[in-house]
Formats: structure tokens, sequence, C-alpha cells
């Protein structure tokens, strides 16, 4: 794991609980693919800055990741437009409560040597009989990187390459199939629609380690 993503890691670990979205905080690596329920947070870091501290030798940085913590909200629509003063103070405290969760968290603050800045920007609009809106902190996580983190990588050759298919037409509507090589798309039983499970075609592939 880099240590941007050890950073992104603790970040969300930090804001489960913390804030009114409670354990709906969420990254690239585990966004639900079904609906989510509001308010919910989402962690990404899109950025990341090296400063360059030496002229000779082995190379060294300072280097300044930005977290974004993107709080999403939404309230129905209430006469004379109090939703939209009701998800700005909803969010206001939101924003809060993510830089009080980050700020001085012991497991986050012990990577860093500083955070060199943070940005607030919150954002609303109207849709259908509903207020939506997000506020975004963007916090500048900052940390020194040596030579020894650009060692090279062990890796490992590509060998064989195994591919399956599950199609989306339906072979049994009503089966199960407990070793289906994609079970967290597999659509319930009794089914209209695929895919059920059963692998209708796959292919395995030797690659040739001296090409």
């Amino acid at each position: 794991m880099t240590q941007t993503a050890e950073l992104l890691a603790l970040a969300v670990d930090a804001l489960k609980g913390a804030t009114l979205a409670g354990d709906r905080v969420y990254s690239a690596l585990n966004w639900p693919t079904t609906a989510v329920q509001y308010p919910m947070i989402y962690c990404k870091t899109p950025t990341e800055d090296k400063e360059s501290l030496s002229r000779n030798g082995a190379p060294s940085f300072n280097v300044t990741v930005t977290l974004k913590v993107e709080a999403r909200a939404e309230l129905g629509a209430l006469p004379n437009g109090q939703s939209a003063a009701l998800l700005e103070r909803q969010l206001a405290l939101l924003g809060q409560q993510i830089q009080v969760a980050l700020i001085n968290n012991p497991a986050l603050m012990g990577k860093l040597q500083q955070i060199p800045f943070i940005r607030t920007e919150m954002r609303t609009t109207d849709a259908a009989n509903k207020e939506i809106g997000e506020i975004e902190v963007a916090i500048g996580l900052e940390f020194f990187q040596s030579g020894e983190d650009f060692y090279p990588l062990p890796s490992w050759p590509l060998e064989t390459l195994a591919i399956t298919g599950d199609l989306r037409n339906v072979f049994d509507p009503s089966g199960t199939y407990p070793e289906s090589a994609f079970p967290d798309s597999v659509t319930e039983a009794p089914r209209t629609s695929g895919p059920d499970g059963r692998a209708e075609a796959g292919l395995f592939i030797t690659l040739n380690s001296e090409a």
C-alpha cells in the first residue's frame, strides 16, 4: 500500500461514526453499487505534489496529498423555501464534523509533517421535490518521502489468464450456483434476466513467458 493509499484509508476510518453520515463513508475502493442513503461521505485523493529537498545524492521530497472529502445530503421540499436553509445548515455541520474528525486524529497525524491548507466549498441545487447539495473539504496532507520509497517494487510474471463468461441470458430461472464466478452480480431467483451465476463460456490462456 502506498503512503497516499494509507492516508486515504486512515481518513475513511476516522470519519466513520464521527459525522451525521454515520458509517456511510466511502472511497473508490468500497463505493457501493446500490442506492446510497443520505447524508453520505465520499473520500478521494486526486492530486499529489512532490517538492524536491535534495540536489545531490538520493532523492527526497516533501509530498502534499490533497484529500477531498465530499459530504452529500438531500432534503425533501418544505414550504417557504425552508428546505434550502436547513440543507445548508446540515452541510455546514457536516463540514465542521469532518474537520474535527481528521485534524489531530492520532492515527492520521502520526503519518504527517503538517496540514498546510484546508479549503471548503458548499454547493446546493434544486431538484424535483427536494433540495440536494454537498460540502467539499479539501485538506492538504504533507509527509516526507525518501529515496527508500522508490526502490523497485517486487513483481511476478503473468503466466496464465482465465476468462469466465456469465451471460445476461437466463439458463436457469430458479437455480443457485454456489461456486459462481460472480456471486455479487447474480440476479435473485426466480429470475427473468441474468446473469444467473452459471458460467456459459470460459477461456484459459497459457502465456509465453519467453516472449
